[in-house]
């Protein structure tokens, strides 16, 4: 039977919610949560002077740092590739649908439209957190939404949503053509802390993501006052990250496509 790619993902986008998978989500802002009580008891120890931006991108890079980020796109990942393999259900596309590329392709746009409500929930999360919390803490919290760095934090943001949503949900649908769930899961990890420990490696440094990242903070996030800033640099480092995470995914596509292609599924 001859089927659209749309169609797959319509399909894959249904699978995904029914399997209420983006109940594991509410993970990427359990910290900010317990950050925001922190502030309202008076306890929390960080930056004054936060606006809701500035609030929000530290909490996105919080959770990607501690790995939950990963982690989450790790599980979802090898649930709507590597786990379907395993347990056979893939065949339930195979049989009907003989194009395993578009099978594959549907699969790949339905995880970067979830990778992208996650990032969109996650930001609207942290606005409200930001809100009913840390606003209460007049030292802390300004109660703006985009206070000063506005530009620099909106590229730090952007940055975050490339490298630890899109890339990470299609990295880890990638491995679950070629390994079974768990061994996705355990690369993932694996991947996460040596990409966070080589940012500062010569040459190896720019094929990975998080040297772009941590490029493009610098000291963004770790200052509430006006900073001077090349925002050419930065934009420049942002349109690389794109690029390589561009060049990172279409690799990934072709060989999970050939993989596909020649298992006995």
């Amino acid at each position: 039977m001859n089927i659209s790619v749309f169609t797959i993902y319509k399909i894959e986008i249904f699978k995904l919610i029914k399997r209420k998978d983006w109940l594991a989500l509410l993970a990427l802002v359990a910290i900010s949560l317990l950050l925001g009580v922190a502030v309202l008891s008076k306890s929390y120890k960080g930056p004054i002077n936060q606006s809701a931006l500035f609030w929000t991108s530290s909490q996105i890079i919080n959770s990607t740092s501690l790995f939950i980020t990963p982690m989450i796109f790790a599980f979802i990942g090898s649930r709507i590739l590597a786990s379907e393999i395993e347990d056979g259900s893939i065949l339930l596309y195979t049989i009907r649908f003989r194009n395993r590329m578009k099978i594959y392709l549907g699969k790949s746009l339905a995880i970067i439209s979830f990778a992208t409500i996650a990032f969109l929930m996650d930001f609207i999360i942290n606005i409200a957190i930001y809100y009913v919390f840390v606003c209460q803490n007049p030292s802390i919290g300004t109660g703006k939404f985009l206070g000063i760095n506005t530009l620099s934090l909106v590229i730090v943001t952007l940055a975050l949503y490339v490298a630890t949503f899109i890339l990470i949900a299609q990295f880890s649908l990638f491995l679950g053509a070629f390994f079974k769930p768990a061994a996705v899961i355990g690369i993932i990890f694996a991947t996460a802390l040596v990409v966070m420990n080589t940012t500062k490696v010569p040459y190896f440094r720019n094929l990975n993501p998080m040297y772009y990242v941590v490029r493009i903070n610098d000291v963004v996030l770790d200052k509430t006052s006006q900073i001077v800033v090349n925002y050419s640099e930065k934009l420049n480092l942002f349109f690389l990250l794109v690029l390589l995470s561009v060049i990172y995914i279409i690799i990934f596509n072709i060989l999970a496509v050939k993989k596909l292609e020649k298992s006995d599924l």
